[in-house]
């Protein structure tokens, strides 16, 4: 709080301790059937279950500045128990054209997912909790996305080889918001949305030579926000500061233009171009009713334009030295035009770095060290980052022929991997953030190998329920 513009005369003090049990199965039944003369049908059927029990201590303590003396106290507790159960159905068929030296592929898939979110939060008052009513509710998300594609590939020349794909998806979702009893409610508690879409992908490969080939490819994705990320609720992380969902927002389309260069199957340098509308971001913004209360929300850029340049390649230094090098060097243009203001920004030309190097040591032993590092960049459209980075080392030994295995890994050894930024863009807010999380660990890993090794490993598959199951998040 500030009596005057230039005097701080009370500073906050506040935590937030949050207890997390989790709960995640999955079953999948899967059936496979082929011929001799090219034919296979793969069938997929699957069950997710994901259950989320949450609890949160948050006391806030306001402190005068000039001697430290305790001016208020307001403590919270919330619980937000959450469950979501996901089914999908999926066939695929595939067909070997010898004629055409071409492969054809048509497929279908059924999703449905339902998601029940409770949040419940109480007012510590005489050390009991007392029910908010107006802060507390119950969230329902009900979701079918109903595909169908096809897909051929193949080769067209004696260099030149193909691929050709087209989907269409159909998705009805309803977001439902119940509030406690005698609590208004708003436009945003019940949001009903039916919408169509097609995804084409293509892509060409020349091979100039045996050591040299060149690669063009498009295609148009969708990237559907998470299922909590939906969910309206305000999650308080101090007195001042909330985190919440947005009912509202809208999947995330992008179209990928991608030219590469390998060279003798193993280094790749490759330049892209995304143009990205409704592009969801995690942004921080002040609350417009309230002056001393700011967001952070998510919510959908107008657009998103980057270019990118890729440099991929192993290091064979010796038989006994092996490495490997990645480096992305772009730049990002963000658009918001947001009914309360908008922006443009321009990020600085940015740089991700990664190489790890790996020693093999006499006695079945090993040792590898790796780092990464990201020059300052801008997130959610709005923050820019300073820049970031971690150095890592690992040891391995095998033993017992090999059929046993103990790893000792230390990360981000020098704690640099804290982040930091900051922020003018949103009218009305100016911050500065910085944050760490447990980056700095020892892990020690052991593995042992049962039964025969000489035994076929399974075929290696999708099941139908993977772009499900990454969209639920923690």
């Amino acid at each position: 709080a500030s009596s005057t513009r230039n005097k701080i005369d009370s500073v906050l003090q506040a935590s937030n301790t949050i207890t997390n049990r989790s709960l995640n199965n999955n079953i999948n039944i899967n059936y496979r059937y082929a011929d001799t003369v090219g034919n296979e049908v793969i069938i997929d059927i699957d069950k997710g279950y994901y259950k989320n029990r949450s609890t949160s201590m948050q006391p806030n303590t306001y402190r005068r500045t000039v001697d430290g003396e305790i001016l208020n106290e307001k403590n919270f507790t919330n619980e937000t128990p959450s469950e979501i159960d996901i089914y999908t159905a999926k066939i695929d068929y595939n067909r070997s054209l010898k004629k055409i030296k071409s492969n054809l592929s048509i497929g279908a898939k059924y999703a449905n997912v339902k998601s029940d979110n409770s949040f419940l939060l109480y007012n510590i008052i005489d050390g009991n909790p007392i029910k908010d009513i107006f802060m507390s509710n119950v969230f329902n998300y009900t979701e079918e996305v109903s595909a169908a594609y096809i897909n051929m590939n193949g080769t067209l020349t004696s260099k030149l080889n193909y691929q050709a794909g087209l989907r269409y998806e159909h998705t009805h979702s309803i977001g439902d918001l119940t509030r406690e009893e005698g609590v208004p409610t708003t436009d945003d508690d019940y949001v009903d949305r039916n919408y169509p879409n097609l995804f084409p992908s293509a892509a060409l490969t020349y091979n100039i030579n045996q050591n040299n080939t060149l690669n063009l490819t498009y295609s148009k994705r969708i990237q559907r926000p998470s299922y909590q990320d939906l969910n309206p609720f305000e999650w308080r992380l101090n007195e001042l500061t909330f985190r919440k969902g947005n009912p509202f927002l809208r999947p995330q389309y992008s179209d990928n233009l991608e030219l590469s260069y390998t060279i003798k199957q193993a280094a790749t340098i490759g330049i892209g171009y995304t143009s990205s509308y409704d592009l969801i971001v995690d942004i921080i913004e002040r609350d417009f009713n309230q002056s001393d209360k700011a967001f952070i929300s998510y919510r959908n850029l107008a657009d998103q334009e980057q270019i990118s340049l890729t440099i991929n390649t192993p290091l064979p230094i010796k038989k006994w030295w092996n490495g490997y090098f990645s480096a992305t060097i772009y730049q990002a243009y963000f658009k918001a035009r947001f009914p309360e203001y908008s922006f443009d920004i321009t990020s600085p030309i940015a740089t991700n770095l990664y190489m790890e190097h790996s020693f093999t040591l006499p006695k079945d032993m090993a040792f590898e060290i790796s780092g990464w590092f990201n020059s300052g960049n801008v997130w959610g459209g709005a923050m820019l980052n300073a820049p970031q980075g971690s150095l890592d080392l690992g040891w391995k030994k095998n033993f017992w022929n090999n059929n046993a295995s103990i790893k000792i890994g230390f990360t981000d050894l020098l704690q640099t991997a804290r982040w930091k930024g900051e922020s003018s863009s949103i009218p009305g807010l100016v911050f500065k953030a910085n944050g760490r999380w447990e980056s700095q660990r020892l892990n020690v890993n052991f593995n042992y190998r049962f039964g025969n090794s000489n035994v076929k490993s399974e075929r290696q598959r999708k099941t139908g329920l993977e772009d499900e199951k990454n969209r639920i998040k923690g």
